[in-house]
């Protein structure tokens, strides 16, 4: 048993676990529902445990893509999951940019915690970069998997968010827009990054010049986004227990 959780923690994260490797959602959500103070408190003891990679229910969900619906009722019992940073210092944002989740999702997660759009993983990527690069790793055992092209609709979502974060470049010195343009992006992706990082750059020329700021219309309420410390971990370990 994980020594950071009560035997009572630790049995129903394993429940809540079944559900999200077996994607079922419907199930998941009704364990939510049912008991909602216990899924709020559990998710806290997890948020808090040394041993589960700093991962969240939030983290191990996103991962399957699940209903937007879903992601909304985590966010409501848990608002600090989208904010959460996992022992790579990513958050459900890098995550769900990377599977090409759900737009609505992805909206859903910008509107909890707009400041995950610019955290950095270790590996310097934000959830830009994710989005833009079909071979982004993400856990143990995905080397060489190809991801699907970047999405217009959900690289829009994160630059209206937060254009500032556009031109940032990860360690290996790439930014977004050559992750787009070596990942055969369609062209019209390729011109938003364009223009933006152009946009950005002159910005950052000109300081008295503010930059744009455009929000994600979504219908949920902008919760604080909090970033728990999370142990090291030199491997890209999924949520294990």
């Amino acid at each position: 048993m994980n020594s950071n959780l009560t035997k009572d923690e630790y049995s129903y994260l394993c429940l809540l676990l079944q559900a999200i490797d077996a994607r079922k959602w419907d199930t998941l959500e009704i364990m939510l529902r049912s008991d909602p103070l216990k899924f709020a408190a559990v998710s806290e003891a997890i948020s808090r445990s040394s041993n589960l990679n700093g991962m969240t229910v939030l983290h191990a969900s996103i991962r399957f893509d699940p209903p937007p619906r879903l992601v909304g009722l985590i966010l409501r019992l848990a608002p600090f999951s989208a904010g959460s940073v996992d022992c790579l210092n990513r958050t459900p944002l890098h995550i769900a940019a990377a599977v090409r989740a759900n737009p609505q999702t992805i909206s859903l997660l910008i509107h909890s915690c707009r400041e995950a759009c610019a955290i950095q993983d270790v590996d310097g990527k934000t959830p830009l970069h994710f989005a833009c690069d079909i071979n982004c790793e993400l856990f143990e055992g995905e080397e060489g998997i190809v991801r699907d092209p970047p999405s217009m609709e959900i690289v829009k979502i994160l630059v209206m968010a937060a254009p500032e974060v556009v031109p940032i470049e990860d360690r290996d010195d790439t930014s977004a827009l050559e992750y787009a343009i070596l990942s055969s992006a369609d062209v019209t992706v390729v011109k938003l990054l364009m223009h933006l990082t152009q946009k950005q750059l002159s910005s950052e020329s000109a300081p008295n010049q503010p930059a744009s700021f455009l929000q994600v219309p979504v219908a949920v309420k902008e919760t604080r986004c909090i970033s728990p410390e999370s142990p090291g971990c030199s491997d890209r370990t999924a949520f294990t227990v």
